[in-house]
């Protein structure tokens, strides 16, 4: 029978933040002088940052208030999903500059595989997923586990 964590990993639930206020506050194209503001480095001075303790021997699944994950900690001793994953990502094939509507969105290095379903009354799969075909496949097939 498939187990939804075959990993057994521990499950952190940040209940002041999600991944919804996360992609709000953070642009990947934004320089560092950018994100880190004055307010945001005097509440680190502060102490007033969370502070997420894993342990190092367990897969940790860390999940915001909305039920999003926001990050998946697999133990460094796992070398074996480590290069499984890293060799599948090397494996990706290139990507090509997102034309969204005739918008040239540049270069982007993050994808995202994923059903979506807001504002449809079908679930469909995501445009990324169609452009990588068969290396997409390739690449959920070798980290299914994960």
């Amino acid at each position: 029978m498939y187990s939804q964590d075959p990993y057994n990993a521990d499950i952190i639930t940040l209940s002041t933040q999600s991944l919804g206020n996360l992609q709000l506050n953070y642009h990947p194209r934004q320089t560092v002088r950018k994100v880190i503001t004055l307010k945001l480095r005097k509440e680190y001075e502060d102490g007033k940052f969370v502070r997420v303790h894993v342990n190092p021997e367990r897969h940790t699944l860390i999940k915001g208030f909305d039920n999003a994950i926001i990050a998946y900690h697999i133990p460094a001793s796992n070398t074996d999903q480590s290069d499984c994953l890293l060799k599948s990502i090397e494996s990706l094939p290139t990507p090509q500059n997102d034309n969204y509507r005739g918008i040239d969105r540049g270069e982007y290095t993050v994808r995202h595989y994923c059903i979506w379903c807001a504002y449809a009354k079908e679930p469909f799969i995501c445009s990324q997923f169609c452009k990588d075909g068969e290396g997409a496949k390739m690449f959920m097939q070798a980290n299914s586990q994960l």
